[in-house]
């Protein structure tokens, strides 16, 4: 079918509205009309831009105003984080999950430095005997691993590092 022929054009027709719609569909499923903050977002309040990206799973005091975190799972690997100045005017945005930030998880840190550093976690699992619990981030990489970080009863950093998540473990071992 060449692009020049009125059914090529009526097939994509069809097909952009399909996508429009599935789209517009999908609001009310996942709570958010958009995904990521972007720069056309920059200067929204924050009820404005919790309107576009859905409820913030965390909302932090900064020097300089505040700090909504938007996560983006169980299965998502974003979390991202939107500061605003003193007026309420939504000035900057970061990917939360990477690397460079897991590495500055270190034994003796509370959950609040955890969260304004990576988030809060969406998959949170107690371990055996009440020894504490463990957070679990996924994150884009090549390789099928996650962070997690292992919590004392006190709810303190015990240690922190990659694991092997679930959907990547075979019956009787790794891969």
């Amino acid at each position: 079918m060449s692009p020049r022929t009125p059914l090529f054009a009526l097939v994509m027709a069809i097909g952009m509205t399909a996508a429009l719609i599935g789209c517009t569909l999908l609001e009310p499923i996942t709570g958010f009309k958009h995904y990521a903050p972007t720069q056309a977002m920059m200067a929204l309040s924050p009820k404005q831009l919790s309107a576009l990206l859905g409820q913030p799973a965390a909302t932090l005091k900064t020097d300089s105003g505040t700090r909504l975190i938007f996560t983006r799972g169980p299965f998502g690997r974003h979390s991202y984080a939107v500061d605003f100045n003193q007026n309420e005017e939504a000035i900057g945005f970061e990917q939360l999950l990477v690397e460079a930030r897991f590495a500055k998880i270190l034994p003796g840190m509370g959950p609040e430095a955890v969260i304004a550093m990576i988030g809060p976690s969406t998959i949170q699992q107690g371990l055996a005997r009440q020894w504490g619990s463990v957070w679990s981030y996924r994150f884009e990489t090549s390789q099928c691993i996650w962070f997690q970080i292992e919590w004392d009863t006190q709810m303190t950093v015990r240690s922190a590092g990659y694991g092997i998540p679930p959907e990547c473990q075979r019956r009787g071992g790794f891969f």
